[in-house]
């Protein structure tokens, strides 16, 4: 997600440049500038993503799950891994290369090889052995293997897809007996992150950037629009920080300070709306915008993926799937509110975006568990342990509840017993 971050970024940026460069010449203007802002400009924003696209290498953890046997799956898988980075996989593609070009065993090998601590390579090296390790073996051997190692898993159609997935996540909803532990309250934390990363308006401030300005007295369109080149500057700036950041601090800080800092920053905005201070607001927005976007923005999906853990491959995939749309559902619902928020409650509304952004630091440091570090299994463990100990917490509450109830009782019937005692006296 990286790739996508950083594209989005630039295009943004791209984009912002180009309205402005566009704004100033003189086809714009007649007033029908906006045709050619509306219509050319988003083909040019596309250009970085899809150059970004291209480079993109498939997803190794997807291919596993469809290679089975396949040699050719299995190999392109390995290369995917190693232009990645995962630890082991170049030493085990140089390996595979001089093993063909010796013209390969005739019979499967274990593993030549040192293990790896790579969780996917180590799936991968457990795959590859069950198939009969074929991208050691010569040609003669590869074509001889059983037809059940040799074979791709079949290509699933997109309709059974989408119905899996909802069947999937209504088994998580419902808490079927066959969800993994801890998959329901990933599902939960997933949600929840998918919520608040677009309820404090991080996209509805970029979209409404220059209306908050001209709102403040920002008259000059052309100046409105070099300022919101500053603020999509501040997005691809976040999103640099953010690759840094990522994976040198930990998971529940990076997401509570980031909170934090962005309710902090929101709350600029909001002053300088309420009092007219362009300069304030424009601060407070690229300081909101880089903030979030270091944090929350790259942070998120990185989140997402170690908290959805518990779930494996299927109930993890679904998750993720329902977490996306509900971020895109959330970020659609506050930009379609933004404006009569402000509308109705005056500059001072934003404040509530704010409050917003400060829930986001408290459900990070007070709900979520550290994944930072942890290959995709450690993570499931850790968050099925979160559960376990979120229900040991309501069960020892229940009880205490009960023996406070019973030591009630227990006092009551001394009082009534002492009071038939002195009576009887």
């Amino acid at each position: 997600m990286a790739c996508y971050e950083v594209a989005i970024a630039l295009g943004y940026f791209v984009a912002s440049i180009a309205n402005t460069i566009s704004g100033s010449q003189d086809f714009c203007s007649g007033g029908g500038c906006w045709r050619y802002q509306a219509g050319v400009l988003p083909l040019v924003a596309t250009v970085p993503l899809i150059l970004v696209m291209f480079q993109l290498p498939e997803s190794p953890r997807w291919m596993l799950s469809r290679a089975g046997g396949d040699a050719g799956r299995l190999r392109k898988a390995l290369r995917n891994m190693r232009r990645l980075g995962c630890a082991g996989a170049k030493e085990r593609e140089a390996y595979v290369k001089n093993a063909q070009a010796r013209g390969g065993e005739e019979a499967p090998l274990t593993a030549p090889w040192p293990r790896s601590d790579n969780d996917m390579v180590a799936v991968w090296d457990r795959l590859h052995a069950e198939a009969g390790s074929p991208l050691l073996l010569s040609q003669g051997a590869v074509r001889t293997r059983p037809s059940a190692l040799a074979e791709a898993k079949p290509r699933v159609k997109s309709r059974a897809v989408l119905l899996e997935t909802f069947s999937n996540i209504f088994a998580l909803l419902s808490g079927s007996r066959g969800v993994p532990a801890g998959a329901r309250r990933g599902l939960c934390y997933a949600i929840g992150l998918a919520i608040l990363n677009q309820a404090c308006a991080s996209t509805a401030v970029l979209e409404y950037a220059q209306q908050l300005l001209f709102e403040v007295g920002v008259a000059s369109k052309e100046m409105r629009d070099s300022m919101a080149i500053a603020v999509a500057g501040a997005k691809l700036l976040g999103v640099a920080f953010g690759l840094i950041l990522v994976n040198r601090v930990g998971r529940r800080p990076l997401l509570g300070w980031g909170g934090a800092a962005s309710a902090v920053a929101l709350a600029v905005v909001a002053v300088g709306a309420a009092l007219r201070q362009p300069v304030a607001l424009l601060i407070g927005l690229c300081s909101f915008i880089l903030l979030f976007v270091a944090t929350w923005g790259n942070g998120y999906w990185v989140v997402v993926t170690e908290v959805t853990a518990p779930g494996g491959p299927e109930y993890g995939a679904s998750s993720q799937a329902a977490a996306t749309a509900t971020l895109f559902a959330s970020g659609w619902l506050t930009s379609l509110t933004f404006v009569s928020v402000v509308e109705a409650g005056g500059a001072w509304s934003l404040l509530l975006y704010s409050g917003i952004a400060a829930l986001m630091a408290a459900f990070a440091f007070g709900m979520l568990p550290e994944t930072r570090g942890l290959s995709l299994e450690e993570c499931a463990a850790a968050v099925a342990a979160s559960s376990r100990s979120h229900r040991k917490g309501r069960l020892a509450k229940a009880v205490s509840g009960d023996s406070e109830d019973d030591s009630a009782e227990s006092s009551d019937s001394d009082i009534d017993s002492s009071e038939e005692d002195d009576h009887k006296k």
